[in-house]
């Protein structure tokens, strides 16, 4: 945390003084000087010179940006979309977005129509027959796009996979920009969360500063996932010593994902049960230990982040130094005592969070994800209590207020159906 140094403004003010004086004391001796500078300006305007400003004439002090204008009506927090799973099969024509095809649209439709009676003839056979049809680029993996949040893919395709049940097959095929999708609903996969510890060596991808050869990384790979397995409750201490991935500080979390989203890693951490560690794996970036961790729990919250100069991602525009922003913390949670439903109001007027608009709705989030002091106060709560004093994080202080998370999830994950 960055904090204000009242000894900088000291000695600019002592700075300032002493320059003050010294003009005064040479005023006499200097009148001449600049009579003569004044002169030589004159000069240099008529032939067209422009005067270089002398390094004590040029602004030393940054301007404060403006700040934008606060919103002044609350918005409901856009909710949370669903995800989605599936597979498709591709057939473009001539004129579709990125397709080669040279068929025409008419001859595109009808090959879709074909593939569709087959499959919904022989489902199983549905991997294959993306092989060999799809122009997608998931063809290759038997027309599998993983999964989504609805909304990402375009509109059509969305609405229509959306509507199948689980395991079903689109009984005619569906238009896009990019030609006529035959498309099958998957179920979502399951989450998994871990972390890893990186040894990489000179040659692998992206190590331009290794120098260990891959003998020597693998040696110590080895020895690492050694001492680990002995000790898995050392693994945060262990990777931020060891590790050459960039989330060492972190522990070397790789946070929480569905199945099949880390393609390079998932067959290894499907191997590990919970709290398992693995041996020394290879990949193109080095030699990975791979550490599976238990799912965090989601939690809901809202809150009031009063920053100051110097915090972190505090706006050029915020001034006000670590003791009026606590003031003005505890003032705001002086008020929510008398009254809670004040809340959002006071979120919206005062939040120097994005949230702002939002009455200060964080939405959902996982356990771990919040600064941990934040996190911290958060737990201690019932659901509407708000923190009776403001809770100090790298960003800020802020006013806390637990929320319903069976509320938010309803509102926000559609069940797919």
């Amino acid at each position: 945390m960055t904090k204000t140094i009242p000894l900088v403004a000291t000695l600019a003010l002592l700075c300032g003084a002493l320059a003050f004086t010294g003009c005064t004391q040479h005023e006499k001796q200097g009148a001449g000087k600049a009579d003569k500078a004044d002169k030589t300006k004159g000069a240099d305007k008529k032939k067209g010179i422009k005067p270089v400003a002398k390094p004590h004439q040029q602004k030393s002090k940054a301007k404060v940006p403006p700040r934008p204008p606060r919103p002044t009506k609350l918005t409901k927090r856009p909710p949370r979309r669903p995800e989605l799973a599936g597979s498709h099969i591709l057939i473009g024509y001539k004129g579709a977005r990125r397709s080669k095809a040279t068929r025409t649209k008419e001859e595109a439709l009808k090959l879709a129509k074909k593939l569709t009676a087959q499959l919904l003839k022989a489902p199983t056979t549905f991997v294959a027959v993306a092989k060999k049809h799809s122009e997608g680029p998931s063809g290759k993996k038997g027309g599998d796009l993983g999964t989504w949040r609805r909304g990402r893919m375009v509109p059509a395709f969305d609405t229509a996979i959306a509507k199948l049940k689980v395991g079903a097959i689109s009984k005619e095929p569906v238009e896009t920009p990019f030609g006529y999708h035959v498309m099958k609903r998957n179920p979502l996969p399951p989450y998994v969360a871990g972390a890893h510890l990186l040894v990489a060596f000179k040659g692998a991808r992206r190590a331009p500063k290794a120098t260990r050869s891959e003998v020597e990384a693998k040696k110590r790979a080895k020895t690492l996932a050694k001492q680990l397995k002995e000790n898995p409750k050392t693994w945060d201490e262990m990777v931020a010593k060891n590790s050459d991935g960039p989330g060492a500080k972190r522990g070397g979390k790789l946070g929480v994902w569905r199945k099949g989203r880390m393609r390079l890693f998932d067959e290894h951490f499907a191997k590990l049960k919970v709290g398992q560690v693995s041996n020394p794996v290879k990949t193109p970036f080095g030699f990975h230990i791979f550490f599976r961790q238990p799912i965090p729990a989601e939690r809901a919250g809202s809150h009031i982040l009063i920053a100051f100069k110097g915090a972190n991602r505090a706006q050029g525009w915020i001034t006000r130094s670590k003791e009026d922003a606590k003031k003005l913390a505890t003032e705001l949670a002086e008020k929510l005592k008398k009254d809670p439903k004040q809340f959002e109001q006071l979120a919206l007027k005062h939040s120097d969070g994005p949230t702002a608009r939002f009455g200060g709705d964080l939405g959902i989030w996982r356990a771990g994800m919040m600064a941990k002091a934040f996190g911290a106060a958060l737990d201690k709560l019932k659901v509407g209590e708000i923190t009776a004093t403001p809770v100090e994080t790298p960003f800020g202080f802020h006013v806390i207020r637990k929320d319903d998370l069976k509320a938010k999830e309803a509102g926000a994950d559609e069940k797919a159906k």
